[in-house]
């Protein structure tokens, strides 16, 4: 019996040695002011697209013309883009090397009024088309980055 109430006064005995410890670690080191960066965040362009991986050329794609202009148009084209994905479309004639940023329909660009006005592109029921306002002979490549 002596030896449990030893026992107890030497825990109790530690015990109240800790509580010291304890108000002094709380007054001093738990009470940290608040870190504040500065930096603005760093933001990151976005990667270029990895050709083949994030882009898809249709090469070779005739003009459909009618009374109401020309336009070209790829059928089922959720089956070659995915959907809900932001895009990047380009189209050029097959005789020239450089790609042309197209505008989507209903948006235009002021710095590029030539193309912007003669040019667009839409998604409609799956299909994609490039409407011209004017007679298109030439074939054309398209390149949808996404």
């Amino acid at each position: 019996m002596l030896s449990n109430q030893k026992n107890l006064k030497i825990l109790f005995m530690k015990k109240l040695l800790l509580i010291p410890l304890v108000i002094l670690f709380v007054s001093t080191g738990c009470k940290k002011e608040p870190v504040i960066n500065s930096a603005p965040p760093q933001v990151l362009p976005p990667p270029p697209p990895q050709i083949g991986q994030n882009e898809m050329i249709f090469k070779d794609i005739e003009w459909d013309c009618s009374d109401f202009g020309c336009s070209v148009v790829i059928e089922d084209f959720y089956s070659f883009i995915p959907r809900d994905k932001p895009l990047l479309v380009f189209f050029r004639r097959t005789s020239l090397s450089t790609w042309q940023l197209l505008n989507p329909f209903g948006q235009q660009v002021i710095t590029d009024i030539y193309y912007s006005n003669i040019y667009k592109y839409n998604i409609w029921n799956n299909k994609f088309w490039i409407d011209a306002k004017y007679d298109e002979t030439e074939n054309v490549d398209v390149k949808i980055q996404y």
